[in-house]
């Protein structure tokens, strides 16, 4: 007579989908699980500490404020502090639009702005709510303009053209390749080109920029955003306001 052996999934780690699973197959995906739930924490860990530091910008998106001054449109429209001349912030529209149109009307006013504020390391702008009520007129134009608080000093640093309102706090990080292309999009906008850079104390700055007497870039210069370039041209102090004015042959790739 012949003897039939019987072969249980259990004591031999034969896999039997409708069966419960042997113990083999349960230790080995409990390991290959806990491998894997290990393995994906360790490279989160080292992503994250070679992600670079994004800043501290921020966006009051949330609470809507109040600002009283002058409107100037030159270089790029601003609103100068009539209590501290030298308190100047750039005004932006909301989205990827400058204010231009809305603001002309108003050169050298003295008005009240509502809207919300973005800053990064003291440099604050306004982002002008979208409402008429949102610029309240309280004196006519006078023509004043800013003047700058310094002669103009020779520049000549490496750095990163970004766009103001991203890199002043809309988005995080608001430079690098990762961004550029936002960027040109936000600049062809109409929003303020600046220039970022470290200077020689290793403190990062960051500076209206003016090419060939415009903020609105020519293409060559427009199509370097997010690249790592340098720039040589003049620079001034317009109250907190640095502007840094250049020529497009000023500023190569480095």
């Amino acid at each position: 007579m012949t003897k039939h052996t019987c072969v249980t999934p259990e004591r031999d780690g034969l896999y039997v989908g409708y069966l419960p699973a042997p113990r083999s197959s349960k230790r080995a995906a409990i390991l290959a699980g806990t491998f894997l739930l290990v393995w994906i924490g360790s490279m989160s860990l080292v992503f994250a500490a070679m992600m670079r530091d994004p800043g501290n910008a921020t966006w009051d998106s949330g609470q809507i404020r109040t600002w009283e001054g002058r409107i100037a449109m030159t270089p790029y429209p601003m609103l100068i502090s009539e209590t501290d001349p030298s308190d100047v912030r750039l005004v932006v529209a909301m989205g990827k639009h400058g204010v231009h149109d809305r603001l002309r009307a108003f050169d050298g006013a003295h008005v009240l702005l509502e809207g919300w504020r973005l800053m990064r390391d003291g440099r604050a702008m306004i982002e002008l709510a979208p409402e008429d009520n949102a610029i309240i007129m309280i004196e006519p134009g006078t023509g004043a303009r800013p003047s700058a608080y310094q002669d103009p000093k020779a520049f000549d640093q490496t750095g990163e053209i970004v766009d103001g309102k991203c890199y002043l706090g809309a988005m995080k990080p608001g430079d690098g390749m990762g961004h550029r292309a936002c960027a040109i999009l936000c600049i062809q906008g109409g929003l303020p080109p600046m220039f970022a850079y470290t200077d020689e104390d290793k403190t990062t700055r960051f500076a209206l920029l003016v090419v060939d007497g415009s903020t609105t870039l020519p293409e060559p210069v427009l199509g370097l955003a997010g690249r790592s370039v340098r720039v040589r041209g003049e620079c001034v102090q317009m109250g907190t306001l640095e502007v840094l004015h250049a020529n497009a042959s000023g500023i190569t790739i480095k």
